[in-house]
């Protein structure tokens, strides 16, 4: 289930980041939450490779899940519900993503990468695309 703010307007873009409810165990803390199951929301196809919409976009990965948090909530504010697993920041073209020895599954680390680069490169929660006729 993916929840957060709604869009935000920062310098005319509009901020969309992916704050992940984790599902974890009651009681569990955010750091045990990230060995728990995990839903990542798969993106159109179309989003799937390609130019970005800004050109120059980086990668940014955060070994401690506490910071790379606090390092979303920075740019993007804190999300109405969940925390951040991974976000995209178009103010800064940055996509921001656990490191390897941070997720405990390489397929999932990656489902959740390329996520955050379709943001990357135009995809919007929400958009309905001919490949994608579902509401997010």
């Amino acid at each position: 289930m993916v929840t957060g703010p709604p869009p935000k307007l920062y310098g005319g873009y509009r901020i969309l980041c992916t704050a992940l409810a984790v599902l974890a165990t009651p009681g569990a803390g955010q750091a045990s939450g990230l060995t728990a199951v995990r839903a990542v929301e798969p993106p159109p196809s179309q989003y799937a490779s390609g130019p970005t919409q800004y050109g120059a976009t980086v990668e940014r990965s955060f070994s401690s899940p506490d910071e790379l948090e606090a390092f979303c909530n920075f740019y993007l504010g804190r999300p109405a519900s969940g925390y951040y697993q991974a976000c995209y920041i178009p103010a800064l073209d940055t996509v921001v993503i656990p490191d390897k020895r941070a997720w405990p599954s390489a397929r999932e680390r990656e489902a959740l990468r390329e996520h955050e680069w379709a943001h990357a490169r135009g995809w919007r929660h929400g958009l309905l695309t001919t490949a994608s006729a579902r509401q997010y």
